[in-house]
């Protein structure tokens, strides 16, 4: 694949490079250029795939509402999985119901939470959150024993949820992302706020979103195409 063959030649250029430094060899790889890749556009789910999800939790026990309430952050915020299991308590602001996310190059951004979410994180802040806490941390989220939420603990306690949900196979944490910034940029949203909601440094990687909008697209064209305003006249 593309993406194998970019890897090995970036591997031989790091080696090329450390020979020249240490060996005094010649450059012998600046003539293989990287072959370009494709670009995928994201793979989304629908907002019913979702709901079914989180509607599956049992949130009767501390364990249930901690899940719900990484997938509630998750789904109404977009942020990154690794941003999720690295926040702390004092990153949930109650005076006006954000949540400060550290993202990539240890960059700052401060996103809206919507009232339920934040109530239910709240709730769980407020009282839940204690059974796990056995060294006075100040994770949000953490395990039975204590230790911060990894990566790989909340995908395989997100693999069991859709399982038993009997969703699709094919249902990651970054979809979550991809859902939030699409749902959004069908509703209108600027793509400037999705930009900085999302924590993309530059907002061509933003505008990915656009290729799998077709939906706003086509209400747009119902709406705005001189031929059907002109039948509405007629009528």
């Amino acid at each position: 694949k593309v993406t194998s063959i970019r890897r090995k030649i970036v591997s031989l250029r790091q080696y090329n490079e450390f020979l020249s430094r240490t060996k005094g060899m010649k450059d012998v790889m600046s003539q293989y250029e990287l072959p370009k890749t494709e670009k995928k556009l994201p793979q989304v789910l629908s907002l019913e795939e979702i709901v079914k999800v989180i509607d599956h939790i049992d949130d009767t026990t501390p364990a249930g509402k901690r899940n719900k309430s990484m997938m509630l952050l998750l789904i109404s915020t977009g942020m990154r999985i690794s941003e999720l299991v690295h926040l702390e308590i004092n990153d949930i602001n109650h005076s006006v119901s954000n949540v400060r996310v550290i993202g990539k190059g240890n960059k700052e951004r401060l996103i809206p939470l919507d009232q339920e979410t934040f109530h239910y994180v709240y709730n769980y802040m407020q009282n839940e959150r204690s059974f796990f806490d056995k060294k006075n941390s100040l994770w949000l989220f953490m395990m039975n024993d204590g230790r911060r939420m990894t990566r790989e603990n909340f995908y395989n306690i997100l693999q069991k949820l859709v399982l038993e949900a009997g969703v699709r196979d094919h249902f990651t944490p970054h979809m979550l992302r991809h859902t939030f910034a699409t749902t959004l940029l069908e509703n209108h949203c600027d793509l400037r706020s999705i930009q900085v909601m999302l924590g993309h440094q530059d907002i061509s990687t933003t505008t990915i979103y656009t290729h799998v909008t077709h939906k706003q697209i086509m209400d747009d064209y119902n709406k705005f195409h001189p031929g059907n305003a002109r039948r509405k006249d007629d009528e």
